[in-house]
């Protein structure tokens, strides 16, 4: 796979889904300041805006160099807007799909609103403060300080800063579906009966007047399969007082014969849904993904998907590019998606809420989800951070309700990480308590919450193990979720290869009536270290196959374990670390430019039907060995065949079965070049 580096500009995209919603990016032409000002009428006095273009991070290059730390404060966007008195009769919003982390906004020296959490959308509605067929000058504040009262309060990322998601205009009629409901489409769908062959759509949301006059409306959602075709219709006529928001639920009668969403088939319908006048013309239309699908837990044999076990088979992912940080172009985010399938992958986890376009193409591909808020290692234990967290959990529900692929939702991440492994030893006692107390009852609060919110979906915590597990199990959060996480990295930070099997039955005996997922497990390689005898922390690829081969065979043995999920999918970029690569965790499937390592091939041989042959260590292109009687060196083949043969400059040497998705040659290299092939057939071919 070859390097990428480029930028994505847009300097005009339109989305015209009717004649009364338009959408425009106005991702190009922005000015951007490092630095804060006393007020906003203090800008003028700035001479070094650069000129840019978002997605921006203003990280990208100083958590890569060798200064400690990188810049946590404040940066300032300007950018000039047109607007045209034609347009004086709709409803015009500002939409952002992510700012890191806190954003004020302002459009003519006039402040719109502000918004806190970096991973989350958010909208605002500027008419009233638009002067029409004029520049008006559009300034985002934005900081990534540190903030006592957000979350993450710790983690192994990076808090980035900048506007480093898509920007985008949306200009709506007077009427229109609700655009103040947390950046949500404000339709919100769900199904039933599908477990019976009868299902049934049911909608609810509402719609916004803005007219001073009341109107009645004739509301529609049409479903379209697959293919696009129409197959069921749901109408109401609804009366809207002036100036008003009101809220509808609705039906569909029932609808049988359906295609379900799953990993292997994930047809994807959809739901359009309009309002018209009493006289036919349009007012507003969008459109929202649609799958049915029904998904249960158990305990003694994991997962299930449409009445059917299916074994998740997953991997995280951080959202990062090798030098342009988190200011990730959606073609790049696209791809990483598409490889992640071509892995043989059917679930996504993350550290936090994605870009929206990752969770349309997981629908698209059929990749089930969790989502996530990054709440790691520790809280505040204020009410102000209580309800941040609820909000931001609230935001990353209600904005992607609707994708088919969620089937999760996950609120702490290694929440007593921060007593293990940070706070000054020997711990204080009475500190100590008072943490676990308050960590208790926040996981109380979320658990309810989250389901309150969103009682169709799986609630998860994950834990971390080493050095104090029993902590979990002590304080009791082993039993508040619907599932329970693992990150076990037995063989890497802690313990041995060999104790890999005993740790997994350990932390199921914490709470056996609970279902159970290794969320996370990794170890890291650079595919610069290669080597002949492979041992715990040398990085090199040979060790990260081995580690994960144990991982696949002590899983294998374990059907209650519901699924696995590698950490992580790319390297990614954190100030703070200094492993063998300085600035980097390498624990990925790929490199940080999306260079593929071996351990995706033995991932892919493993969960990937498609036929595949792949020679491991094919990059350590340059060996030495001190020869005395004949030179020869194991060569590791991982495939999904059943056998395979290795030429060696044009010449067999023999063939070989493949057991657990592996065959191993010893081949007698020669002084000089060497050109090692593999083959095998499937069906003749």
């Amino acid at each position: 796979m070859g390097k990428y580096y480029f930028l994505i500009i847009l300097t005009c995209f339109v989305i015209k889904t009717n004649a009364q919603r338009e959408v425009q990016s106005i991702n190009s032409d922005w000015k951007f300041y490092k630095g804060d000002v006393k007020t906003i009428y203090d800008l003028g006095s700035i001479k070094e805006f650069e000129n840019i273009n978002i997605p921006h991070d203003w990280n990208s290059a100083d958590i890569l160099d060798d200064n400690p730390g990188y810049y946590r404060g404040t940066g300032i966007y300007e950018k000039k807007l047109l607007f045209w008195s034609g347009d004086s009769n709709k409803n015009i919003y500002l939409f952002f799909e992510g700012v890191n982390q806190d954003a004020e906004v302002y459009l003519n020296n006039i402040k719109i609103g502000d918004h806190h959490g970096g991973y989350t959308a958010f909208s605002f509605e500027i008419s009233s403060s638009i002067m029409w067929d004029k520049d008006n000058q559009l300034i985002v504040k934005v900081s990534n300080a540190e903030d006592p009262d957000w979350l993450p309060l710790s983690g192994d990322i990076t808090n980035v800063g900048g506007i480093y998601r898509d920007v985008y205009i949306i200009k709506t009629n007077r009427v229109h579906f609700d655009m103040n409901n947390m950046a949500s489409t404000g339709v919100f769908i769900k199904t039933d009966g599908v477990k019976e062959d009868k299902s049934r759509v049911s909608i609810h949301g509402a719609i916004e007047n803005e007219l001073k006059s009341d109107k009645k409306i004739i509301m529609v959602h049409e479903i379209s399969d697959p293919e696009g075709l129409l197959i069921a219709t749901v109408k109401q006529v609804i009366k809207l007082k002036a100036s008003s928001k009101t809220e509808f639920k609705i039906n569909s009668d029932v609808i049988k014969g359906v295609k379900l969403w799953s990993p292997e088939a994930p047809n994807l319908y959809t739901v359009t849904s309009k309002i018209f006048t009493d006289k036919e013309a349009i007012l507003d239309e969008i459109k929202n993904p649609l799958g049915f699908r029904y998904f249960s837990l158990d305990k003694d044999s994991g997962f299930y998907l449409n009445g059917k076990h299916c074994f998740i088979k997953g991997v995280g992912r951080q959202q990062d590019y090798f030098k342009i940080g988190s200011a990730v172009p959606d073609e790049v985010q696209v791809n990483d998606i598409k490889m992640i399938k071509d892995m043989g992958c059917n679930f996504l986890r993350a550290h936090f809420p994605q870009d929206p376009v990752v969770w349309d193409e997981c629908d698209k591909l059929g990749i089930m989800m969790t989502g996530r808020i990054p709440l790691f290692d520790k809280i505040a234990y204020t009410k102000e951070f209580t309800n941040n967290t609820m909000h931001m959990m609230k935001e990353m529900i209600l904005q992607n309700y609707n994708h088919p692929s969620v089937i999760m939702w996950e609120y702490m991440n290694e929440i007593f990480g921060g007593m293990d492994w940070y706070w000054p030893k020997p711990q204080d006692e009475v500190h100590m308590k008072k943490e676990k107390e308050e960590v208790v009852k926040l996981a109380k609060v979320m658990e309810k919450f989250t389901r309150e919110t969103d009682p169709d979906r799986i609630t998860e915590q994950v834990f971390h193990t080493d050095p104090t597990p029993i902590w979990y199990k002590e304080t009791g959060l082993t039993n508040i979720s619907m599932m329970n996480g693992w990150n076990i990295y037995f063989g890497w930070y802690h313990g041995s290869l060999q104790t890999v099997g005993k740790a997994l039955d350990e932390f199921r005996n914490y709470e056996p009536s609970v279902p159970y997922i290794i969320s996370e497990f990794g170890a890291g390689s650079d595919n610069r270290i290669h080597t002949d005898h492979p041992t715990v922390f040398d990085f090199s690829g040979e060790y990260q196959d081995m580690f994960h081969k144990v991982y696949l065979q002590e899983v294998a043995k374990r059907p209650w374990i519901s699924g696995m999920c590698i950490w992580t999918w790319s390297d990614f970029q954190v100030d703070g670390r200094n492993d063998v690569m300085p600035h980097f965790n390498n624990k990925g499937m790929v490199t940080a430019d999306r260079i593929l390592k071996d351990s995706y091939f033995l991932y892919k041989a493993h969960w990937n039907p498609q036929p595949l042959i792949h020679i491991a260590g094919k990059d350590w292109t340059h060996r030495t060995a001190i020869v005395e009687n004949g030179f020869s060196k194991k060569v590791n083949i991982y495939s999904n065949l059943k056998e395979v043969e290795l030429f060696l400059n044009g010449v067999t040497i023999g063939k070989k079965q493949v057991e657990n998705n592996e065959a191993s040659f010893d081949v007698a290299f020669k002084e000089g070049d060497n050109i090692i092939e593999a083959s095998g057939s499937v069906n003749g071919q």
